[in-house]
């Protein structure tokens, strides 16, 4: 199996948990539609994925434009499908009638495992590798290239796959017990922005550059303090919430 076909096996095993996870977090009358929902935010991921490619290379597909749609080539972007999955959210909201921040919050559920398994299926095939260590750092670990070069590199994959895991994870199970609309989704969204903008300057695959930094950084700074921002939002437009209002009792009693 060639490794471009294993990337897309492994990316295809994240988006079927995802679509999972989606289906049992809803009720059983409305499954249906959900998962025609989360089918449409994956498809305008895989568009803005392929299109945040073409337009980091452009140079290059601007001399071969028969080759832009062709993603099956090789040739996608997180930032690209983070954009294009949330452009698809007012849409999907529209066509069914749902709040936006339900589905906002529901859909944010496919971020975590399609992640771990991009980073996952990076490690497989030599992609998104760390920088180059010399034996004097006992926490490299042998990582080979996309030309197959084997050598002591920073562990990129394997440290953004646990982080993600914990990280995402955790706020998962404690925004179940919440009753916010729209922050788990803001936050979620924060989390993978700012993950992805910490291991940013620790990847050592070629990738264009902006006043000196990757391209990816400078959106992820952008993703980042979005996510953020609607973090800060959602939390403070449902600081009512009876969840709050235990926690400003207990301040008073504190008092």
């Amino acid at each position: 199996m060639s490794s471009l076909n294993f990337f897309s096996l492994i990316l295809g095993f994240g988006a079927s948990f995802g679509l999972l996870w989606i289906i049992l977090s809803t009720p059983s009358a409305q499954r249906l539609q959900w998962l025609l929902a989360a089918w449409v935010a994956l498809l305008g991921a895989l568009i803005g994925s392929r299109i945040g490619f073409v337009l980091e290379h452009l140079p290059y597909f601007s001399l071969h434009t028969v080759e832009m749609p062709q993603f099956w080539l090789g040739g996608l972007t997180w930032e690209g499908a983070l954009a294009g999955g949330v452009l698809c959210l007012p849409l999907i909201a529209r066509l069914w009638q749902w709040p936006f921040t339900l589905v906002l919050d529901r859909l944010s559920r496919l971020i975590l495992p399609l992640s771990t398994a991009g980073w996952l299926g990076c490690w497989w095939t030599g992609l998104a590798y760390g920088k180059p260590l010399d034996g004097q750092f006992w926490w490299g670990l042998p990582f080979r290239d996309e030309t197959g070069l084997v050598s002591l590199r920073t562990p990129v994959q394997p440290l953004a796959i646990l982080s993600l895991t914990v990280f995402l994870g955790v706020a998962a199970l404690w925004l179940n017990s919440t009753e916010r609309p729209g922050l788990r989704g803001a936050l979620t969204c924060f989390i993978f922005s700012a993950d992805m903008l910490l291991f940013s300057f620790l990847r050592a695959d070629p990738s264009p550059t902006w006043l000196g930094l990757r391209i990816e950084t400078w959106l992820a700074m952008v993703y980042t303090l979005s996510g953020l921002l609607g973090t800060i939002t959602f939390f403070l437009k449902n600081r009512k919430t009876p969840l709050f209002r235990r926690f400003l009792r207990a301040k008073k009693t504190r008092k």
